[in-house]
């Protein structure tokens, strides 16, 4: 229910990135490739299935399924920098996240004077924050980033008189 809010204010305001999150990440030293970075993605993406969904179904009636063009490569983006940080923000935030394929993307963005930027960018119906922090780790992490502990849920058990949480 709430993805499909998310998605009808998107649709509201297309070209508004208010309902996308991500971070981007500065490092120093020399920028890598586009293929070095589309490899990275390659391996690292193979641990996170939940990427490869993409929005399906009519309007009013969506719904989330395997991407059949699935390619890792359609989500990495190339910006060039500026020696003035907002603006290399402000040119991040006006980047779509295109509907016909999963809703992120990975920016390699090349600062001016040396080092450059990953940003990884979702929207907020696809990943809530929480989901593109893990994300962002486990794409531009440290190869031995930490896994994420599985989640146990335990519904409450009937009560005294019979009704859950009784």
């Amino acid at each position: 229910m709430l993805d499909r809010l998310s998605l009808d204010m998107a649709a509201l305001h297309a070209t508004d990135s208010a309902l996308h999150l991500g971070a981007l990440v500065t490092l120093e030293g020399e920028p890598p490739s586009r293929e070095e970075v589309s490899e990275q993605l390659r391996r690292r993406v193979a641990r996170l299935p939940e990427l490869a969904h993409r929005l399906a179904g009519r309007p009013g009636r969506p719904h989330w399924e395997p991407d059949p063009r699935f390619d890792p490569d359609r989500h990495l983006y190339e910006l060039p920098g500026s020696a003035d940080p907002a603006a290399v923000l402000a040119e991040l935030l006006r980047q779509p996240l295109p509907r016909d394929r999963p809703l992120w993307g990975v920016w390699l963005v090349r600062r001016v004077g040396g080092g450059y930027g990953l940003c990884y960018r979702a929207h907020h119906a696809f990943q809530d924050g929480a989901a593109a922090v893990a994300t962002l780790e486990r794409l531009l992490g440290p190869d031995e980033a930490p896994r994420p502990r599985p989640l146990s849920f335990r519904p409450r058990g009937c009560g005294e008189r019979g009704r859950p949480g009784g």
